[in-house]
């Protein structure tokens, strides 16, 4: 849905010059233009109107976040509490992305305001999103683009028949006093505000704040994402050589057009760091043997440059794990409880208790990726870790190795000690990597809603994750 902008076109130039105006003439990060207020601004018809709230893009403080994985057949809601209190609650529809994505809503607070920030940042969705505010007598605000000194402009966001607040793009939302003052709406303020791309503005949030009044106006449910991508295409080619230090709001908002383009291939260098995370873990249940599950879990995060999808991180790694010292007592002592039995001595029956486990080297994970053809990518993972000892008193110390990796590998089907290769979408993304898994050794596999898969043995049970997260954050 794209509606003309044509009655908001009178107030663009004006706006802009208010918003120069102000800033240039010092007005404090986070506090209303117009001495004080969000009034000053002049309407079409040469009426005082409101103006957007500025807020600078430094001096963020996070304040708790939540995520969830959302795909193309499945929604999802995150929840976070703001440090007044005030409850946030970012429902996702089916369909509302193309790939399994990992959102995130992080409260905030910044120059006195609190808000909360959706990532990625700069995601169009096919079908949008509400948000909800509640345990508040706050006044929500969007952003609409950028005043030409980098800060953040907010203004008074679309909402449906409910009072839900509209998200086509991801971006802020800050929780306003209303002793700020009256704010204009964001489809109207981004007219002013967005449309000077060369003085600092974002066009991209324009559109998306027109297309989130005309989803208000007329419900449809769509969002006008090829348009947009197009659109947003142009901005990453136009703000691409202006990444830099002088400039740090250019690599934010590239990154971010790059997500409403589509996340296809790598953001330009100069403008975006590839930040990799894997987590790696196995956990194995013995029914019947009553005693705690043994489980590893190697989480590795790094990160590097990504040059047209070719990247080499090296990521170091943390390892955790448990009932290790548990499963080697309770396997030594049923060794020995048998042998007792077979000769016809009487033994104490198998525990747990028998071992100690030593100290547990971390190690490193390393990630390399290779664009393929069809907008694909090749990921190659090469963990490496030490081993740890397990004291099992007279039964000597045996040096355990990493046991998380040969587990996945088998269920894989992937040789001993070899690479672990991931073939994916060459695009910003979460990977559950066992998802593709559909049989074990004939047995069937049953899947997790969190990409875990389940195999059955007999009277052992092995669960297993492997997720490889992708995401890019602005280089300066």
């Amino acid at each position: 849905m794209w509606r003309s902008r044509a009655g908001a076109a009178a107030v663009a130039g004006i706006l802009v010059a208010v918003l120069a105006g102000c800033s240039s003439s010092g007005t404090p990060a986070g506090q209303p233009s117009g001495g004080g207020s969000t009034s000053g601004s002049a309407a079409a018809d040469g009426v005082a109107g409101p103006a957007p709230y500025l807020l600078a893009r430094t001096a963020v403080q996070a304040a708790g976040s939540s995520a969830t994985v959302v795909g193309p057949r499945r929604g999802g809601t995150l929840t976070v509490e703001l440090p007044s209190g005030a409850i946030a609650t970012l429902t996702f529809a089916t369909g509302a992305v193309q790939a399994r994505t990992r959102m995130t809503m992080t409260a905030f607070t910044a120059d006195g305001v609190e808000g909360v920030q959706l990532d990625p940042a700069g995601t169009w969705l096919a079908v949008p999103a509400t948000l909800v505010f509640t345990n508040t007598g706050k006044t929500a605000a969007i952003r609409v683009g950028n005043a030409h000194d980098g800060s953040s402009a907010f203004a008074a966001p679309a909402t449906d028949s409910a009072g839900a607040i509209i998200i086509v793009r991801l971006r802020p939302v800050l929780l306003l006093d209303p002793a700020a003052g009256p704010l204009p709406p964001a489809a109207t303020a981004a007219s002013g505000v967005t449309t000077d791309a060369e003085q600092g503005g974002d066009p991209i949030d324009g559109r998306a704040a027109d297309e989130e009044a005309g989803e208000a106006d007329d419900p449809d449910g769509t969002t006008g994402g090829e348009a947009a991508a197009q659109e947003a295409a142009r901005r990453v080619e136009q703000l691409a050589p202006e990444c830099g230090p002088d400039l740090p709001q250019a690599a934010a908002q590239a990154l971010e057009a790059w997500r409403t383009a589509g996340s296809l291939g790598a953001p330009p260098t100069a403008c975006a760091v590839l930040q990799a995370s894997v987590l790696a873990q196995t956990v194995v249940e013995f029914t019947g043997a009553g005693m705690q599950p043994y489980q590893e879990t190697v989480r590795a995060t790094g990160s590097g440059t990504s040059i047209d999808q070719v990247a080499d991180i090296d990521m170091p790694a943390q390892r955790e794990v448990s009932g290790i010292a548990q499963l080697v007592s309770f396997m030594a002592t049923t060794m020995e409880w048998g042998v007792a039995k077979a000769v016809g001595e009487d033994w104490p029956e198998p525990n747990d208790r028998r071992c100690t486990m030593g100290t547990v080297p971390q190690g490193s994970v390393r990630l390399e990726s290779v664009p393929l053809p069809d907008s694909r990518l090749r990921v190659t993972l090469t963990p490496k870790h030490g081993t740890y000892p397990v004291d099992c008193g007279e039964w000597g110390t045996m040096d355990m190795d990493v046991t998380v990796w040969d587990m996945l590998r088998d269920l894989l089907g992937i040789g001993e000690g070899q690479p672990i290769v991931v073939t994916t979408t060459a695009t910003e993304h979460v990977q559950h990597v066992m998802s593709s898994l559909t049989s074990y050794q004939g047995g069937t596999v049953r899947h997790g809603a969190d990409g875990s898969v389940t195999v059955r043995e007999d009277q052992l049970v092995m669960h297993g994750v492997l997720d490889l997260d992708l995401r890019y954050e602005p280089a300066t």
